[in-house]
């Protein structure tokens, strides 16, 4: 992540346009000079600890000085999921060998921990989910990602003048490009409201203030449904995370009259590959927004079901190697780095029509996405089957409209306990990501139906399909 090429051009920006706006939440505006300031007073606190730091990913001018303060004093920073229950995230910073969890709001908690790892060079730690087994940690790579900077302000036009707006936590991968590469750029990084995430007016007034809004077809469609009036002061709308419905892509030239509109597919570990300038018209024609074409560097196959690759028309697993791509995993035993290999295998599985346009088919396994955020089934399954009082567990996903799949439990306990639904969600909550907390528990007693494999009997997924 941001590498001693993104911290001068911060400083180079800090020192040429000091008043110049970096970030704004609202009416708070911090320069670009105030930001930078900023990020010296929390040297101390960085000063205080060795090896890796955890950095709580809250969306706030202060938690993106303390990342600043971090890469300058020299940390591989770990930015967690925003709702990591508590076991789960002592056990990630364990992994990663972090020795504090540091907060942009000054809380300081040091880690009683002896595997603290030998310093590595400066660099963000990104994660997967957490719910495909354990959270996997990605080490990204940073000479990629000063490529991949120059790619997105040269491809949206940000830079100095131009606001892009960020309103997930930090921890995401789309936060490379709505507050890293802009800041990266000399522009503007609007943070939206915490409850811009889930108010659709909320976050209409957020896009309001930005030139370059990215945001999943969740918020997308949140904003068609309460958005009082077009936001023509939008001239990039980027859709991401997610498969764009064609009817909701339909939707978003009204919205935003005078955006160039995208689809931009990518996934943490390789970040963006494929990117399509969105065509209403022709999407409702056929029925799906294609990925569209490889980013300049990107190689992409597709691998059939018995490894082979697919030259024509056909479907199978994509693979992709991007110029942008992280470095690997970081090795939860031994400290090194796992590579992803290249190409990579997505898990996402697509479609070549005979012209060539690839469309999204779902995934090879058993993830879904819950508000944006993959979650494997077997792995909640997994967690729940760890209670001591569960004999049995089956966890599906049925599609929801707004939050992409809605995660249920079926749970056969032991004879005479008493755990409630409650109580188990409650465990869940500690052990898992939040959008990864089945949202129904029902207790049961008949044995729980299954395939003669031991499989699920079925699981049901969006008619849109999941992607990364």
């Amino acid at each position: 992540m941001p590498s001693s090429s993104f911290l001068a051009r911060f400083s180079a920006w800090a020192r040429h346009t000091p008043e110049a706006p970096a970030l704004s939440a609202g009416d708070r505006v911090v320069s670009y000079a105030a930001l930078g300031r900023l990020a010296a007073g929390f040297g101390r606190a960085v000063a205080r600890t060795a090896g890796p730091v955890c950095v709580a990913p809250r969306r706030s001018p202060e938690t993106v000085a303390l990342v600043l303060a971090c890469l300058a004093g020299g940390k591989q920073v770990l930015l967690p999921p925003a709702e990591l229950g508590s076991d789960a995230l002592v056990d990630l910073c364990g992994q990663a060998g972090c020795s504090a969890v540091l907060a942009g709001d000054g809380e300081f908690v040091r880690l009683a921990r002896a595997d603290v790892r030998p310093a590595a060079p400066p660099g963000l730690l990104l994660t997967t989910s957490g719910t495909t087994g354990p959270a996997r940690t990605v080490v990204l790579d940073a000479a990629g990602l000063d490529r991949f900077f120059g790619w997105a302000s040269a491809r949206f036009g940000i830079g100095p003048g131009v606001a892009t707006l960020s309103c997930v936590p930090l921890n995401f991968d789309l936060s490379l490009l709505d507050v890293w590469a802009a800041l990266a750029a000399g522009a503007r990084a609007e943070l939206a409201a915490p409850e811009a995430a889930t108010d659709g007016a909320r976050l209409a007034e957020a896009c309001g203030r930005a030139d370059v809004v990215q945001l999943s077809p969740m918020h997308l469609r949140m904003l068609t449904e309460s958005a009082a009036r077009p936001l023509p002061g939008v001239r990039h709308a980027i859709s991401t995370g997610d498969v764009l419905p064609p009817r909701l892509a339909a939707a978003l030239p009204a919205l935003f009259p005078r955006a160039r509109v995208w689809n931009l597919y990518g996934c943490t570990e390789t970040n963006d590959s494929f990117l399509a300038e969105v065509d209403a018209e022709d999407a409702l024609t056929i029925g799906a927004v294609p990925l569209g074409d490889p980013i300049a560097g990107v190689r992409a196959t597709i691998a059939g079901e018995h490894g082979e690759t697919v030259t024509g028309a056909g479907r199978g697993e994509l693979l992709v190697s991007t110029p942008f791509q992280a470095r690997g995993y970081l090795d939860r035993r031994r400290g090194g780095i796992v590579p992803l290999g290249s190409p990579f295998r997505t898990g996402d599985v697509v479609e070549r029509d005979e012209r060539g346009r690839l469309f999204p088919r779902g995934r090879r396994d058993d993830q879904v996405k819950v508000r944006g955020v993959r979650t494997n089934l077997q792995q909640v399954e997994a967690v729940i089957l760890r209670h001591t009082d569960v004999v049995d567990a089956l966890v599906t996903a049925t599609a929801d409209p707004a939050e992409g799949h809605r995660i249920s439990a079926s749970v056969r306990l032991r004879p005479r306990t008493r755990l409630t639904g409650l109580q188990l969600r409650v465990y869940c909550r500690a052990k898992l990501p939040a959008t990864a907390v089945p949202s129904d528990v029902e207790i049961v007693e008949h044995r729980i139906g299954r395939t003669a494999n031991g499989k699920r009997r079925a699981v049901a997924t969006s008619k849109e399909g999941t992607l990364s």
